[in-house]
């Protein structure tokens, strides 16, 4: 029975990397590191597997969110393998991991790209309002070279 968890990597300077444990078989695992960086190792909440939410972390909310929904994946993976008779081995697994990570990232950039999107919809929106209507201080349109 396979078994997936988190954990962290403590270095010598103090900071800590997350890692994710994959575990499919006797003496068969494999450490497969995340992009997620602590501050200080100690940030890291043994019990519960996730980062603390602390002043030295800003970004440990965002951080948990995302690991949460990688541990979906992973834990969707572990139920996979079980079911199947496919021998299992690190590099399988590390090329599943990683469309994971690929595909999180192509659908954050996707909504990056609906928001310049809309940011382009609306720009464009208001150089024809404010070229035919005035402005609310001046009460006067822009002009041509301003547009």
């Amino acid at each position: 029975m396979s078994s997936v968890n988190l954990n962290i990597r403590k270095n010598p300077s103090g900071t800590g990397k997350i890692q994710l444990i994959f575990n499919y078989g006797r003496k068969k695992r494999l450490r497969y590191p995340t992009q997620y960086n602590l501050q200080n190792y100690k940030n890291w909440d043994r019990r519960n597997r996730r980062v603390k939410i602390v002043k030295e972390e800003p970004t440990a909310e965002e951080i948990n969110q995302e690991l949460s929904d990688f541990m979906t994946h992973a834990e969707k993976l572990v139920r996979i393998y079980d079911t199947t008779d496919d021998e299992i081995d690190n590099n399988r697994i590390r090329k599943d991991l990683e469309e994971i990570f690929t595909k999180k990232k192509v659908s954050k950039k996707l909504k990056g790209d609906q928001k310049n999107q809309d940011f382009i919809k609306y720009f464009e929106w208001y150089l024809d309002f404010y070229s035919q209507h005035p402005r609310p201080k001046t009460k006067k349109p822009y002009g041509k070279g301003t547009l």
